[in-house]
């Protein structure tokens, strides 16, 4: 998917710069570099990555932009007019504060500096560059804690590019620091859209990382059946047929597995296996049935997992099983990430219908039926009646924490507040001029890590955090994950042709119309 402000090439109009996002990332507003004076939306895939170099393509994308807009209509009223904050609303010293952190290593430095300039939200150190969100981090804690007794729901809002992923990012760091399983998924209208339950679960179980896995590297159900199985008598009491903690998909799905893993003749029959219990699209019950009849080892019976819209209690049965399994194993459960749950506008009226009930299930998972405000007793449940039968929950308390991050809609917003009282809805605080000389500032201290021979004028990122702030208010620049990437390509240009720096910073600050004092 495009970001604003890359650099892409169309095949009749040639190279250009992205200004806006819509339609879920299906269609894109593009200034292209022969015609500055129109924007044209054009069909995101007939996009292709542009040739030329990356260098400070974000920089002259709002050049471009900026030139477009003074050619072709009058300054634009501003969203927000900002009140240019004062040169001392930091103090120097705070320009630069990661150095002072040894445990920033410059290797570490460089993986986050890079994943920056790509655009994307780097896994590392994400606490060094996540600034003005104080209250929200106030309330991932308290969940989490609440998790740990029960299960807790939350709703993240925001609109596109104001930092929905980075949080979700940042929780997920602060759940595996705090031993608990995860699961961050990014719900797509064609791939993994939310009507269709098991390719959401495929996506979630695929994504699963855990806190004791070196570099928390994704890892499947295999990590957590190597726990369980090492604890004997956890092993014995979920494979007991009858007793109350068999689960009728992950018990199975254990009990083949303790018999064929040490097995190196079996090693195709363990990956069938999991294929089936991580929902493959290709393997299903019947044909691991027969492999497992062939080799003497069919005793316990496999129940189906369908691609079907009417079964998502079946996948929430199975979420639900793999955090009480996760706290019986002793980590303290699960959470689960959802991202871009706006592509429930783009879904049409049976399949929004599906997503609805696959929300309601996930909530009900997460926080029990007597919390939340839908009866799932009344949803549709799809399969045999054996199928049918199946509980959506599958212990009491599940310790699942599931968060859902959304940019506002009125149809995905009704949806949600239907499942959930207005507690556990959370708008993304805006950010003001102080964050953003933070983001700088902290932008820069990395970087100086990252690359310590460079000694560069840390008074300029001071100058760039106020003009950030002026640029995302009046709506010339897109989005926090685009001053991101700006950030850094400043910091690129400054290092690697420093004489041309202050003419560049100049001209960006021209082309958004703003005042701020000279930078020398």
């Amino acid at each position: 998917m495009w970001t604003i402000g890359s650099r892409v090439k169309h095949p009749f109009l040639g190279p250009g710069s992205v200004l806006e996002i819509q339609r879920g990332g299906r269609v894109v507003r593009v200034c292209f570099d022969n015609k500055p004076q129109v924007a044209w939306l054009v069909v995101a895939s007939e996009l292709e990555v542009a040739t030329e170099p990356e260098g400070i393509s974000a920089v002259m994308s709002i050049l471009a932009r900026g030139q477009a807009v003074a050619q072709s209509q009058p300054e634009p009223l501003p969203k927000r007019r900002p009140t240019p904050p004062p040169s001392s609303l930091l103090p120097e010293e705070s320009i630069a504060p990661i150095p002072a952190c040894p445990s920033v290593t410059e290797a570490q430095a460089l993986h986050a500096i890079e994943a920056l300039r790509l655009g994307v939200v780097p896994r590392h150190l994400i606490e060094t560059y996540t600034v003005g969100r104080e209250k929200e981090i106030a309330l991932v804690r308290q969940d989490l804690e609440e998790t740990l007794s029960q299960g807790a729901f939350r709703i993240i809002m925001g609109d596109y590019g104001t930092g929905k992923t980075h949080h979700l990012e940042y929780v997920e760091q602060v759940a595996l620091a705090r031993n608990f399983v995860t699961a961050r998924v990014t719900l797509d209208a064609r791939e993994t859209p939310p009507s269709m339950p098991k390719r959401v679960y495929r996506r979630a179980v695929r994504a699963l990382r855990y806190p004791d896995r070196p570099g928390n590297e994704e890892g499947g159900l295999a990590p957590l059946f190597d726990r369980i199985l090492g604890n004997p008598d956890l092993t014995e009491e979920l494979l007991k047929v009858d007793g109350e903690t068999y689960h009728k998909y992950l018990s199975p799905a254990l009990a083949y597995y303790k018999d064929l893993r040490a097995l190196d003749s079996q090693r195709s029959l363990v990956e069938t296996l999991f294929d089936w219990v991580e929902g493959h699209p290709t393997v299903s019950n019947v044909i691991l049935d027969q492999r497992l009849k062939h080799e003497g080892k069919k005793y316990h019976r496999l129940y189906a997992l369908m691609d079907y819209c009417p079964w998502s209690h079946i996948y929430a049965y199975l979420l639900g099983g793999i955090s009480t399994l996760a706290r019986r194993a002793g980590y303290n459960g699960l959470v689960l990430l959802l991202d871009e749950a706006e592509f429930y506008s783009l879904l049409s009226g049976g399949h929004a219908y599906y997503a609805a009930v696959l929300f309601s299930y996930y909530a009900t998972a997460a926080m029990g039926p007597g919390r939340c405000k839908v009866n799932v007793d009344d949803l549709p449940r799809g399969g045999h009646p054996v199928h049918r039968a199946i509980p959506a929950m599958y212990a009491e308390q599940q310790h699942l924490y599931v968060t859902f991050a959304i940019t506002p809609d009125s149809s995905g917003l009704e949806v949600l507040r239907g499942l959930v009282g207005p507690e556990a809805h959370t708008g993304l605080s805006e950010f003001d001029g102080t964050n953003y000389r933070e983001l700088a500032a902290r932008v820069w201290g990395l970087y100086h890590r990252a690359y310590p021979e460079f000694e560069g004028p840390g008074e300029a990122f001071t100058r760039l955090g106020d003009m950030l702030y002026r640029a995302i208010s009046w709506g010339r620049l897109g989005n926090l994950r685009q001053a991101l990437k700006l950030l850094v390509e400043m910091a690129d240009y400054m290092r690697h042709v420093p004489h041309k720096a202050p003419a560049l910073l100049d001209r960006w600050e021209e082309a958004l119309g703003a005042v701020s004092p000279r930078f020398s």
